[in-house]
C-alpha cells in the first residue's frame, strides 16, 4: 500500500535505545534522524476460518403474458409485507417485448428469511396458474477474506495509532514531524476504506440477494385486442406508405405520358382522318 511504501522509505523498525517500546528518533547515516515505526504485524488466522456464507437464489416464473405484471406486483407486496428492515426492492423492470421476457425483480432478503420468503413467492405464482421453471442457488464462503480484512484492520490501527502518538510528542525535526503526519494520513485513508470493505462482506452474508424473472410460455399468444393492436398501430404507416408511393409513381410517370403519349395521340387522329378521307366515295361517283 501507499503507506506500507512511505514508511519503508522513511521509517525503519526499532525502539528506543533504553530498550523502551515506544517510538524514538535514532541517527541514521549522514546525521540525519530516521523515523523509528513498526507496522504491527497481522494476527495470525487459523487455518480454516468460520464459515461466513453469501448466498444468492435466482428463480425463472413460467406464466401467461397478461398475468406478468400482475405476478411481480403480487412479488413486491409480499416483500413489503416482509418490512424493509427483512426486505427490500433491489431492481424492478417490467417490459412488454417479446411476451415480458425481459421482465426482472430484484430482492435483497435477511439471510435468516430468505428460505421463507422464497417459499412465499414460489406459492404466489402457483396461484396465478404459473410455475417455476428454474431454481438456482448460489453460495460463496467469505469466511478467510472476512479475517483476513478484520487482521489488516487491526495492523492499520495500531500504525494509525503509533504514527498519532508520534505526532503528539511534537520530538525530532520538522521534517520527521510532517512525514509522520503524511503518513498518518496515508494510514488513515487505509484504514477506512478496509473498514468499508470489512463492512461490505458482512453485509452480503448478512443479507441474501433474489432474482425473479418472468416469462410467458413459449408461442403463446396474448388476448383478442393485444392480437389487433399492433395491427391498428400500423394501418396509419401502411396507408401513408402506400400515398408516398403512388406520389412517387406520379411525378415519375406524368412527364413521360405528355412526352410519349402527345406524339402518339396525334399519330393516331391523322392516321383515323387518312382511313376516313380514303373509305369516302369519290365525288360524281353513282352511288350502288
Amino acid at each position: 500500500m501507499r503507506a506500507n511504501a512511505l514508511i519503508a522509505a522513511l521509517l525503519v523498525a526499532g525502539c528506543s535505545k533504553g530498550g523502551g517500546g515506544g517510538p524514538a528518533f535514532e541517527k541514521a547515516e549522514g546525521g540525519a534522524s530516521a523515523l523509528a515505526v513498526m507496522e504491527a504485524p497481522a494476527a495470525e488466522t487459523g487455518d480454516l476460518a468460520a464459515p461466513q456464507i453469501a448466498y444468492r437464489y435466482t428463480r425463472r416464473y413460467r406464466t401467461p403474458v397478461d398475468g406478468i405484471a400482475a405476478l411481480q406486483a403480487r412479488h413486491m407486496a409480499l416483500c413489503e409485507q416482509a418490512g424493509r428492515g427483512v426486505c427490500h426492492v433491489l431492481l424492478q423492470r417490467v417490459s412488454e417485448a417479446e411476451a415480458g421476457q425481459d421482465s426482472e425483480l430484484g430482492l435483497s432478503v435477511t439471510a435468516d428469511r430468505a428460505r421463507a420468503m422464497l417459499d412465499a413467492l414460489d406459492k404466489a405464482v402457483a396461484g396465478t396458474g404459473g410455475d417455476v421453471v428454474a431454481r438456482t442457488t448460489e453460495a460463496e464462503d467469505l469466511g478467510t477474506q472476512i479475517v483476513d480484512t478484520e487482521a489488516r484492520l487491526r495492523a492499520k490501527q495500531a500504525l494509525a495509532d503509533r504514527l498519532l502518538a508520534i505526532i503528539k510528542t511534537r520530538t525530532g525535526s520538522v521534517k520527521d514531524l510532517v512525514a509522520a503526519e503524511q503518513a498518518y494520513a496515508e494510514a488513515q485513508g487505509d484504514l477506512e476504506s478496509a473498514q468499508a470493505q470489512l463492512a461490505l462482506l458482512r453485509k452480503q452474508v448478512a443479507r441474501s440477494v433474489i432474482t425473479l424473472s418472468y416469462a410467458a410460455p413459449a408461442g403463446v399468444q396474448g388476448s383478442f385486442n393485444d392480437t389487433l393492436r399492433p395491427a391498428f398501430d400500423e394501418a396509419g404507416t401502411l396507408l401513408g406508405e402506400s400515398l408516398a408511393a403512388l406520389v412517387r409513381f406520379t411525378i415519375v410517370a406524368v412527364p413521360w405520358a405528355l412526352v410519349i403519349g402527345l406524339p402518339l395521340r396525334w399519330w393516331w387522329r391523322r392516321r383515323r382522318a387518312r382511313k376516313a378521307a380514303s373509305d369516302k366515295p369519290p365525288q360524281g361517283a353513282p352511288s350502288t
